[in-house]
């Protein structure tokens, strides 16, 4: 790790339909908002983790208990 007394924070939402990317239906269905905003979600994790730059944490909303998280 570049920096190991660094942290990378990730602030991410559940991705229930009609509660992300909102802004984005239309022309995106609620469904195919909550769809890209787990690609995101994946990319953005997958880069940080990646990286090598420092320790990676998922802050998770509402909480951990949607599947994905």
């Amino acid at each position: 790790m570049q920096f190991p007394r660094s942290r990378i924070l990730i602030f991410a939402k559940a991705p229930v339909a009609g509660r992300v990317k909102t802004r984005l239906s239309p022309p995106l269905t609620p469904d195919e908002a909550a769809g890209l905003h787990r690609r995101l979600l994946a990319e953005t994790t997958a880069m940080a983790c990646s990286s090598g730059l420092a320790a990676v944490e998922l802050w998770c909303a509402p909480d951990t208990g949607h599947p994905l998280f």
